[in-house]
């Protein structure tokens, strides 16, 4: 049920919802240097990839699951 419910938040509400119309905004607000503000629009998920595992793994490790989970609350 959490791996369903996940997907369904995250699949559908979250950056697969919110990508389309980022680079589309973007790509309006820019004249000059549009291709470079699209690119930099649509490279932001990588660095958030490299960034958030390192940093959940630690609160895993020294609080334990649960409460790295509450910890955002």
């Amino acid at each position: 049920m959490f791996a369903i419910v996940s997907g369904v938040l995250l699949g559908f509400l979250g950056s697969s919802a919110t990508f389309a119309p980022l680079v589309a905004d973007t790509s309006l607000w820019f004249v000059r240097r549009r291709g470079i503000a699209v690119a930099i629009c649509a490279s932001g998920n990588y660095p958030a990839g490299a960034v958030w595992p390192p940093i959940v793994q630690h609160l895993v490790e020294t609080v334990g699951w649960r409460g790295a989970t509450t910890r955002w609350r």
